[in-house]
């Protein structure tokens, strides 16, 4: 029966390895000098040689013939574990044995003496699969096992492991394989096999394998049963479904050259040809990287036959381009693994890199199907982050082109918002129960100037630091001074913040409202949050969806414009209406 060239050649030695010189190295002073540990952890990316080197490691340390640090292959001991007879060494998958019950058989066992070696070896794969049950039956017997006893636990993900058990191995991190490392053992292996392979063709086949030497094999064991023992860079590309780098060059030209019916007819035919749009969207990734890497360090990856790809195309972008499309694809990969409609969804990705206006763009998510209540709410949710990533992109994206250090202090250019009469009905009831109209008139004033200084001012990184530390807001919620103000703040949304500016979106007009008519005590709260004099507004959607669209029109220049040095006296009726209500029943009074 054949046998996969991954297994024909497992290494039977530590001299067969293929990288991992570091880890080899431990191993065998640790042998030469009898310095055995009674638990090792092995760590890293899969197919890197986790349980080979296991395997190796058990069968040296219980050869009675040594060869230096290579087990003879001929004693009894050798001869067993070749011919997986032996019952010294003990693999366990965890996938498929993770409960207390494998665990308390393995410790019932353990006692147990070697019948030929010196040690009997348990080497648990995929460990972190074990349940906590499991682990804590192991704890004790991996912290004081017999001395005959020897632990080897691998795994892909060592942050599910319990750091209990960590603690108690000598962990070992196994790295992706080097290009080199990778070669030399293809070309062996190749020539062990008869089989001649093109040197681009290797290439891509560790391209594809991303440092993992097992899926180099698996894919050159595919590719030589595909081409009649003579492989070639086209064999590779059909088997993967991949394209050659020439042609995802043009590819992202027509991108750029915005050739809708090249794109489209050249799609079709990747669909007839059974392309993948995974890996092909991938591959694109790495050609803008490249790209990018050619227009600022020519010499760092590619090679002068390639370098002649890539010389045409990179007049046509500039490093922002590049990092859009980059950022953009690697936004749309993310939804592809999640759907099976990968080709709308890959078409939807090339449209949106062929717009002029990319910032007009908005990923799609892909969501699993929920009831019709569960439906309503997450449209209104998604609907409210759509809104928020348009607006921060294309906020980001075009104020620098706005920034005018001028310093106006005429406020009659201001435009009045744009408010519904049902709206202006709502606001004419509420101030009526607090602030006159004429009060609240200079409030609307003040909110245009905030909004505006917001807006000159912004910037993407304050803003997100701002969210951050907003969070501290909460702590006030049990201080009676500031419990008020704190909850209108969490009930409120950072839209724009700038170095000490904030508007806070609010859900409706009424909450709005409540929000200017507390905003030197909110900004008090704020104050006592980041440590700094900040400056605070409150807008509702529908007002805040008309200035951000004024905003992204690129129409209006925003100027500095100084507000009032106090704004205190503006809540002075508001003041003494409250004072009026303290004296008259002192504490019992709860203001919401």
């Amino acid at each position: 029966m054949y046998q996969t060239l991954y297994r024909k050649y497992r290494p039977q030695n530590f001299d067969e390895v293929v990288g991992q010189q570091v880890i080899v190295k431990t191993l065998k002073n640790a042998i030469l000098n009898q310095r055995l540990n009674h638990a090792y952890l092995f760590t890293g990316p899969r197919g890197t040689g986790k349980t080979s080197i296991a395997k190796i490691f058990a069968k040296t340390i219980n050869c009675s013939n040594l060869q230096g640090t290579n087990p003879c292959n001929e004693c009894e001991s050798c001869l067993q574990i070749l011919n997986k007879q032996s019952i010294d060494i003990i693999e366990i998958d965890a996938a498929s044995n993770n409960g207390v019950d494998e665990i308390r058989e393995l410790r019932s066992k353990a006692s147990l003496v070697p019948t030929v070696g010196k040690y009997k070896v348990y080497i648990i794969d995929e460990v972190h699969m074990l349940t906590q049950g499991a682990f804590n039956a192991l704890l004790k017997t991996l912290e004081e096992p017999p001395s005959h006893i020897v632990f080897i636990l691998a795994t892909t993900e060592p942050h599910k492991i319990p750091a209990t058990i960590i603690s108690r191995c000598q962990r070992f991190d196994f790295k992706k394989i080097a290009k080199e490392d990778m070669i030399t053992k293809l070309r062996f292996i190749t020539e062990k096999e008869n089989v001649t392979v093109e040197d681009n063709a290797y290439d891509e086949i560790i391209s594809q394998s991303d440092g993992c030497m097992r899926d180099a094999l698996s894919i050159l064991d595919q590719v030589i049963a595909f081409s009649d023992n003579h492989v070639t860079l086209e064999n590779v590309h059909e088997i993967n479904g991949t394209l050659p780098e020439t042609e995802l060059i043009d590819f992202i030209k027509n991108i750029k050259n915005q050739e809708y019916e090249q794109i489209f007819y050249k799609i079709e035919q990747y669909e007839n040809l059974g392309k993948n749009y995974i890996k092909l969207s991938e591959e694109l990734m790495s050609v803008l990287r490249n790209i990018l890497l050619f227009m600022n360090v020519p010499n760092y990856t590619l090679d002068d036959n390639r370098k002649s790809f890539y010389a045409d195309i990179v007049s046509l972008f500039t490093v922002k381009e590049l990092m859009e499309y980059i950022k953009k694809i690697n936004e749309y990969l993310f939804e592809m693994k999640k759907t099976n409609n990968v080709r709308i969804l890959f078409e939807m990705m090339i449209v949106s890199l062929m717009q002029k206006e990319q910032n007009l763009d908005v990923i799609p998510t892909i969501t699993p199907v929920k009831s019709e209540k569960e439906s309503a709410i997450k449209n209104v949710e998604s609907t409210k982050t759509e809104s928020s990533f348009k607006e921060d992109t294309q906020i980001e994206a075009g104020i620098e082109q706005f920034k005018n250090k001028n310093t106006v202090e005429v406020i009659k250019s201001l435009e009045p918002l744009n408010i519904s009469n049902e709206e202006e009905m709502a606001i004419t009831k509420h101030e009526q129960t607090k602030l006159d109209s004429k009060t609240m008139e200079k409030i609307r004033t003040l909110q245009k100037i905030r909004i505006n200084n917001t807006l000159y001012g912004f910037n993407k990184q304050k803003m997100l630091e701002i969210k951050s530390k907003l969070e501290e807001v909460k702590k006030l919620l049990i201080d009676k001074e500031y419990s008020n103000y704190a909850s209108m703040i969490l009930d409120a949304e950072v839209k724009v913040a700038s170095e000490d500016h904030i508007v806070f979106l609010c859900k409706n007009e009424r909450m709005e409202i409540e929000f200017l008519q507390n905003l030197p005590y909110i900004d008090r709260t704020l104050e006592r949050i980041y440590n700094k004099k900040m400056y605070s507004v409150s807008i509702n959607l529908e007002n805040w969806e008309i200035i951000k669209k004024e905003f992204n029109s690129k129409l209006k220049k925003y100027e500095w414009i100084e507000e009032p040095a106090d704004i205190t006296e503006y809540y002075e009726n508001q003041k003494k209406q409250t004072s009026m209500i303290d004296n008259f029943f002192g504490d019992i009074v709860e203001y919401s």
